[in-house]
């Protein structure tokens, strides 16, 4: 069922695609006939490091997307996460106009705008078809665009990025198995600190030495990863089901954002609206490759019993209603979000 309405919205947002190109295209013949238009450089910084497959394959397509859908008018120089501004740094930087996009954790642009807490609700949707579907259809990219707005800065979209899961090299068959582990997890997990989990730093955003080393016992991270930064070498355990679909903020200077001119801003906006969708295929496949490998290596996927996921949902709900009334905005879409999980009938809806 879910398929089918997924579906129709995207025959729905095609129909809608094809009216705003062809009048994208009637206005770039008129353009192509005066004088070319300004060209503009953009450094965007995305949340992954190098040898993150998300960065190798996700972030260079989606660089090219945005040249693409500007007509080849913003022309972008790609950074991993570190070598010009570290994961805590991208946000402040992208205010200040220090780069002028950043592709981020959501939940690192808190201090601009708090309702981006709500970027990665745990067992909130549940792939990232689910996700694109709550963004698009349901209205979470036009609450998210005006919020952070307030903050100063352009919400351009949410790019798929994979599953956030939690790896780890001791068993979890139940809430409490957490207790006294050191671990890192994104900012919209602290709620498992309810199981007596110990936070803890991940130096250099490396899980692989962090785990070698013995600095952490476990970590939430991108799926396709047990392959791509070959994390399977130290991870004995995978638990599920997974977190949620990490679709990451990608969001714009507002300054770099309104020199583009509203044509320009109108017809990238488009583009995007149109294409990031390419992103969720493409990179389940590899997530679906990368658990086959996982598991002929001999990582083991464990899935917590139902009384034990409904252990965790409590304190993963109260997380909810406190970003919730953190902001206004917050609680308009942690409120969407319950609907949407009432209509799908998901996790305790069921």
């Amino acid at each position: 069922m879910r398929k089918a309405v997924v579906c129709f919205l995207v025959a729905g947002l095609l129909v809608g695609l094809l009216y705003a190109g062809s009048q994208a295209a009637r206005s770039a013949q008129a353009q192509t006939s005066a004088t070319p238009g300004k060209t503009f450089k953009w450094r965007l910084v995305t949340a992954c490091v190098e040898g993150d497959i998300i960065y190798r394959v996700g972030d260079h397509y989606l660089a090219n997307l945005i040249e693409k859908g500007s007509g080849g008018r913003i022309k972008v120089d790609l950074y991993p996460v570190g070598p010009i501004v570290s994961l805590e740094e991208q946000v402040p930087a992208v205010v200040a106009g220090g780069v002028e996009a950043v592709r981020i954790i959501p939940g690192y642009a808190a201090g601009i705008a708090p309702a981006t807490l709500t970027g990665e609700c745990a067992y909130g949707t549940r792939d990232g078809y689910e996700d694109w579907e709550l963004h698009v259809a349901w209205g979470l990219d036009k609450l998210l665009r005006e919020h952070y707005a307030k903050g100063g800065v352009y919400y351009l979209g949410a790019p798929y990025a994979a599953m956030i899961c939690f790896f780890s090299n001791f068993p979890i068959n139940a809430a409490n198995d957490f207790k006294g582990k050191k671990v890192w997890v994104s900012p919209s997990l602290m709620f498992l600190k309810e199981f007596g989990l110990v936070p803890t730093e991940m130096p250099g955003f490396d899980p692989y030495m962090a785990m070698k080393l013995g600095t952490i016992q476990g970590f939430s991270y991108s799926s396709m990863n047990l392959e791509h930064m070959k994390l399977k070498e130290v991870t004995k355990y995978i638990m599920q089901p997974s977190f949620f679909p990490a679709s990451t903020h990608l969001i714009v200077n507002m300054k770099a954002w309104n020199a583009l001119g509203p044509d320009l801003q109108q017809q990238l906006q488009n583009y995007l609206d149109a294409h990031l969708f390419e992103l969720i295929p493409m990179m389940q496949k590899l997530e679906d490759d990368a658990f086959v490998k996982a598991k002929e290596y001999g990582v083991q996927f464990i899935t917590l019993p139902p009384d034990e996921l409904d252990k965790v949902l409590k304190p993963c709900r109260a997380g909810w209603d406190y970003v919730a009334g953190m902001h206004p905005d917050a609680a308009k879409i942690i409120e969407l979000y319950r609907a949407w999980l009432k209509y799908n009938k998901a996790w305790e809806y069921k």
